[in-house]
């Protein structure tokens, strides 16, 4: 069995052998909030028969014996899973996935990780995720072991509490989009222009004071979002990016008019927006 659909079916308890299906790449589920995890499970209602190609979704979202939000460790045993969806009041993960090794795509949303996490730990050997998005958490502090996703192409930490980020993001050689918006960011590491397969760059809502001059170095960008921030001015050399015409969002930040006709005239073949919304 490749493909599992429960939604139109909530039982009163986490059908646990669902577990035992170890070819199983999609699976479709809508968890009580007050699901306990035992080993005796529900009847369950099956349809099959999508295509491959649809992508393969798992959503664990319960509570376990009361008061702590968790995911079974027999969760290892889908080691076909390629997309994984567990957002929702998690705070730790068991180590077991670890052998989730066939992951693509992971969507951690709207949790409750944090730098004191085990995160990056239960995910130690998952190399081919492509895709992260750990919007909506507790982190201040991004962890260094994030340069372990060497095969990351998109990055989603809006809404978490980073100050700054680490210099490791760097390492991301392949990300081609990174969302940061509505963070605490005041200033970037100048690591940040080694990410030169970057296309898409969000920063709004931070409180950015200035540029690091390395931003220039990012020859493949399109969008670059710095809407609310606090920016008085840019790096000069930002002048570089104009050949690739990128699309520059500057509004509600600190420019001057004087600023903003220098910026304009810098990047005069860009797409650039002062709106204030």
């Amino acid at each position: 069995m490749k493909y599992l659909d429960l939604t139109s079916y909530i039982p009163s308890q986490f059908p646990s052998y669902i577990t035992d299906f170890e070819k199983l790449e999609e699976l479709h589920l809508y968890f009580g909030s007050k699901w306990k995890l035992n080993k005796t499970g529900a009847s369950l209602y099956i349809a099959m028969g999508m295509e491959d190609e649809i992508k393969t979704e798992l959503n664990y979202h319960w509570l376990y014996n009361d008061t702590t939000r968790t995911v079974p460790t027999e969760i290892d045993n889908l080691k076909n899973l390629r997309v994984l969806n567990l957002s929702g009041d998690l705070k730790n993960l068991p180590l077991s996935m670890q052998k989730l090794t066939n992951l693509e795509e992971l969507q951690l949303a709207g949790n409750f990780f944090s730098e004191k996490s085990n995160l990056f730990s239960a995910f130690k050997n998952v190399k081919k995720v492509h895709s992260l998005d750990l919007s909506y958490n507790l982190f201040s502090v991004l962890p260094s072991e994030i340069e372990n996703f060497v095969s990351l192409k998109k990055l989603e930490l809006d809404e978490n509490r980073f100050p700054t980020l680490p210099k490791s993001i760097g390492n991301l050689k392949n990300l081609i989009e990174l969302h940061l918006s509505d963070n605490l960011i005041a200033e970037l590491p100048t690591s940040i222009g080694n990410i030169t397969q970057l296309e898409s760059l969000n920063l709004s809502n931070n409180k950015l004071i200035k540029l690091p001059k390395s931003i220039a170095k990012l020859q493949n960008l399109k969008i670059l979002n710095l809407y609310n921030n606090q920016l008085t001015t840019l790096p000069k050399n930002i002048k570089k990016l104009n050949k690739q015409g990128v699309s520059i969002s500057l509004g509600r930040n600190n420019f001057s008019d004087k600023e903003k006709k220098k910026i304009k005239k810098w990047l005069s073949n860009c797409s650039l927006s002062f709106e204030e919304y």
